[in-house]
């Protein structure tokens, strides 16, 4: 009765459940005739899984190789910008403007990585009675940025900054800071950072010294503060030609509460074919300890500037 069972079970399974898929092995049967062997349904699927699952891998093996070849390629490979502007005026007004602005970007390797920045604003105009140029504005800055990274998006900096702006009457203005910056953002449309430090900033402003005696004014001509630094850059993709920019870094004097610098920029480049933009910036800086004019009186704490250029990005 047992057996009767077991077979009657057998045959009920083998009728219900397909057998699916068939091995065929030709010519290796008795008389010739083909033995087709039925895999259990258990073992056709476990096959088939391993099958897929093996194809996943290899995909997504594929997708980490691109990656990590798309990331090698950015190694060692620089990028960045430059942008210049100019005009000239002629008749009732001689007036030549002209402006340069280059930013880089140099990966050592994944952990290393070195940038920099340029910027140089020139105008000057002529007087139409005494045939005498006049410099209404010069102004030239540089940086340059070392970070070491302690993980994919923390690391560490140490950056150093100079400015001459005869607008300002500042002869020269170094900044040396150092600290610890993160990553908050980073994608193929948009990055911002974020970095907190000390500095110390050093002012000379021309003609502080003599200004100051005139007006009955306390002085420190050259003036060295030790500071904070907060910092953030942004940018992001808008569209496939549209890139909008914003950094802005902020030094607030540990010495003197009322000694602050400020450095800010927004910016919009457009892709007009080929590598060359057109770009729109609006910069501003402030002080709130700014040099002095020629009458003794104290220059205004906030400039504005807003500069048009055709720029290459590479």
């Amino acid at each position: 009765m047992s057996l009767a069972c077991s077979t009657i079970f057998l045959s009920l399974v083998t009728a219900v459940v397909p057998t699916e898929p068939k091995v065929v092995a030709p010519n290796n049967g008795v008389n010739g005739t083909e033995v087709v062997v039925a895999k259990a349904p258990v073992v056709a699927a476990f096959e088939n899984g391993v099958e897929l699952s093996s194809k996943q891998d290899s995909a997504g093996d594929l997708q980490a190789a691109a990656e990590q070849a798309m990331k090698d390629k950015k190694l060692e490979t620089l990028t960045g910008s430059i942008t210049a502007g100019g005009s000239l005026s002629f008749g009732n007004t001689s007036v030549r403007r002209a402006n340069v602005n280059a930013a880089g970007e140099y990966l050592l390797d994944d952990k290393n990585r070195v940038s920099g920045l340029f910027d140089w604003l020139y105008t000057d105009e002529k007087d139409p009675i005494t045939k005498l140029t006049n410099i209404t504005q010069r102004r030239v800055r540089g940086a340059l940025q070392y970070d070491r990274f302690f993980s994919d998006r923390m690391y560490g900096f140490a950056r150093a900054d100079a400015l001459h702006d005869a607008l300002q009457s500042l002869n020269l203005r170094l900044i040396g800071s150092v600290g610890v910056g993160y990553q908050i953002l980073k994608d193929e449309q948009s990055s911002w950072v974020a970095e907190v430090g000390l500095a110390y900033v050093l002012s000379d402003f021309k003609g502080a010294a003599a200004n100051a005696i005139a007006t009955g004014t306390k002085f420190d001509d050259p003036r060295g503060d030790l500071s904070a630094r907060v910092a953030t850059r942004y940018w992001r993709q808008i569209t496939d030609d549209l890139k909008y920019s914003f950094a802005a870094e902020w030094f607030p004097s540990l010495e003197d509460t009322d000694a602050h610098v400020v450095y800010a920029s927004n910016q919009l480049d457009y892709v007009i074919g080929k590598g060359f933009t057109t770009s729109l910036r609006w910069e501003l800086d402030y002080n709130n300890t700014p040099g002095y004019r020629g009458n003794g009186d104290r220059l205004d704490r906030l400039d504005h500037r807003l500069i048009w250029g055709l720029g290459y990005t590479f």
